[in-house]
């Protein structure tokens, strides 16, 4: 391998163009090297990156348990139809007691309480949510309660 870098028989030129072809490949290879080292630092950093990029985003998001939007209140509520005055409806979070002191008794189903799809429809209007009634099949469904694609929540 000696011989090849032998400058004997070259001429001066020769010599020239030898060297620099020396120092242009001695150059190519350190930038190799270098490029080399940064692909595997910049790999090696990577995955602590994105563990870091997940924690932050995990930790960036609301809490799944609070609303997205606050509750409703209603400024003038509609007084309650005459016939469901011994209803009682109420709002509680986060209470672990609440089935043990609001435990709903199974029994059957008055048939006053039943009403008509006509006086459903004026009790909602009445308590300042008008809808309308969609009969599909067996199935009744208030017109509110069907998302964008027409199909029952």
């Amino acid at each position: 391998m000696s011989e090849i870098w032998d400058h004997e028989g070259l001429s001066d030129a020769g010599r020239a163009r030898k060297e620099a072809m020396l120092r242009q490949l001695k150059a190519a290879v350190v930038a190799r090297r270098r490029r080399r080292r940064a692909a595997r630092w910049a790999a090696a950093m990577a995955i602590p990156a994105a563990l870091l990029g997940t924690v932050v985003l995990v930790r960036g998001r609301p809490d799944r348990e609070s609303p997205s939007t606050p509750p409703l209140v209603r400024e003038d509520p509609a007084p309650a139809p005459a016939r469901l005055d011994n209803l009682r409806f109420e709002v509680v979070r986060d209470d672990p007691m609440i089935l043990e002191r609001w435990r709903a008794e199974p029994r059957a189903a008055d048939p006053a309480v039943f009403v008509s799809d006509d006086e459903l429809l004026d009790l909602l209007a009445a308590a300042r949510r008008p809808t309308g009634l969609v009969r599909v099949g067996e199935g009744a469904f208030l017109s509110d309660d069907l998302d964008r694609r027409g199909t029952p929540q």
